[in-house]
């Protein structure tokens, strides 16, 4: 193997540069080494270096590719060769060498996911960072029994995924569908066959100006578990909306408008998926955190039923679309995540193509 590789970095608020030098990781014991074959794109990557760049780091929080290296404390079976994905911490002002738009990451085993057979790298690589933001929000912020490994008793509680055609959109409704919820979904018209496919019990057109009142109508007035996949002012008064008269738990997977919070009987909270590392994120405003043990804890004991989901041909892929240049082509990638010109699909790059 190389001493160097080709990694993507960030080059100040807003920006990313092309490093042909950097270090290749030598993986620490409790982790594994993978050369990645695709990367995938997300929202985070455009926001968090818009409003917290860590300048230098390399960014990405998505990789799926082969296990090169296994750290003398893993406990897991893992293998060289294996096939695998999952999220990295990119853009890490604590440790700015771990992000997936490289050549090879060094991943911690606990949270690696292997592919299945009938999955390709490219379908894996949007996996990692959705499966570990939902599973958080679902089931450590909002408190539901952790999704079954066979399918759930059908129930009569609803639960309302707004922006359900985003990857994490479509993960939450098919693991709220397996668990047995009567799940609503909210997204534009031309998505409403995918959320469908997913088995959602009713799908609505967040611009119609009736989606509020259809949406109480379908759920009787009795909603009370809300994820909120968006987030911004116009989402959460809808959300709060829709709620029914008993209220419920209100959980985004961005910092909420605090003005937004208009009724005492919901209980509003927002998931900060990267606590998850187990490190103190230093990074500017609502963003910065302390240690969260508990968070590493939940994580380790979620990828393994992730793991079991997935075996278990449970969870569908979101749909993607390759960008054809490799890591060159990310930020271009980016700026279309920035412009709001991807819909219903997730943005991958093939590593070798760079």
């Amino acid at each position: 193997m190389q001493p160097t590789q080709t990694a993507l970095r960030v080059g100040g608020n807003g920006k990313y540069k092309l490093d042909s030098s950097a270090k290749i990781p030598v993986p620490r014991p409790t982790c594994v080494l993978v050369r990645n074959v695709a990367v995938a794109l997300n929202p985070a990557d455009a926001k968090m270096v818009d409003l917290s760049a860590s300048s230098g780091a390399i960014g990405g929080y998505d990789f799926a590719g082969e296990i090169v290296t296994v750290g003398s404390e893993v406990t897991r079976d893992l293998k060289i060769g294996d096939r695998v994905c999952g999220p990295v911490f990119g853009n890490n002002p604590g440790n700015p060498d771990c992000g997936a738009f490289c050549e090879y990451v060094e991943v911690e085993a606990q949270l690696v996911l292997r592919i299945p057979d009938n999955m390709s790298f490219e379908d894996g690589a949007g996996l990692g960072i959705a499966s570990a933001t939902v599973g958080m929000a679902l089931y450590h912020s909002i408190g539901l029994p952790m999704a079954p490994v066979s399918r759930g008793k059908a129930q009569e509680e609803f639960a309302l995924v707004y922006g359900g055609s985003t990857s994490c959109g479509t993960l939450a409704v098919q693991l709220l569908v397996h668990s047995g919820y009567k799940v609503i979904a909210t997204c534009s018209p031309k998505n409403f066959p995918l959320l469908k496919s997913l088995r959602a019990t009713g799908v609505f057109d967040y611009r119609s100006p009736n989606c509020a009142s259809d949406i109480l109508k379908a759920t009787k007035n009795t909603l009370g578990i809300v994820l909120d996949c968006i987030t911004d002012r116009t989402t959460m008064k809808l959300c709060y909306g829709v709620m029914g008269d008993k209220g419920g738990k209100y959980t985004s997977l961005d910092p909420f408008p605090i003005p937004m919070h208009t009724r005492s009987d919901i209980t509003p909270h927002w998931v900060f998926v990267l606590t998850m590392f187990g490190q103190a994120i230093a990074m500017k405003g609502a963003f910065k955190r302390k240690k969260r043990p508990q968070d590493v804890e939940f994580a380790k004991k979620w990828f393994v039923r992730m793991q079991e989901l997935l075996d278990g041909n449970v969870i569908k892929p979101h749909p993607i679309r390759v960008i054809p240049g490799g890591l060159d082509a990310v930020v271009e990638g980016i700026n279309e995540l920035r412009l709001g010109k991807v819909s219903g699909e997730k943005l991958v790059v093939r590593v070798a193509e760079t």
